[in-house]
């Protein structure tokens, strides 16, 4: 039996749903800017325009009367001469803001959730 599903990367997934550029289709209007930025962080993890233009069409209200869906075949074209098919974000150094909240989580975690035989019991009895 053939499979027929689309695998869809990870990062690729992260670079859709962490885009900053993307919440600015939702509203319909003025979208030039922000899809041409979207499209640029979509680029590195795939460069088949049908599917970017589907990502870029479901930010879009259903009711979209504008041209940015026609512009996005250029925006991709311009995004891979312009050196843009490489992930970047594999590269990228937690932030101190991320270091410090990760730390602060690893401690609630500890605090939290003592190891088992660590503490006393938990439900307190009597």
């Amino acid at each position: 039996m053939q499979d027929n599903r689309t695998v869809v990367p990870t990062a690729m997934m992260e670079a859709v749903f962490n885009s900053n550029h993307a919440a600015g289709l939702i509203p319909g209007r003025d979208t030039h800017l922000p899809a041409f930025h979207f499209v640029g962080e979509i680029v590195p993890h795939t460069q088949e325009v049908a599917w970017i233009l589907d990502i870029v069409g479901g930010f879009l209200p259903p009711d979209y009367k504008g041209n940015t869906l026609e512009e996005i075949p250029r925006m991709v074209a311009d995004s891979i001469k312009n050196g843009y098919v490489t992930p970047t974000s594999g590269n990228k150094q937690p932030s101190a803001a991320e270091t410090g909240l990760i730390r602060r989580l690893a401690d609630f975690d500890s605090l939290a959730f003592p190891k088992w035989g660590e503490s006393e019991s938990l439900v307190q009895t009597g």
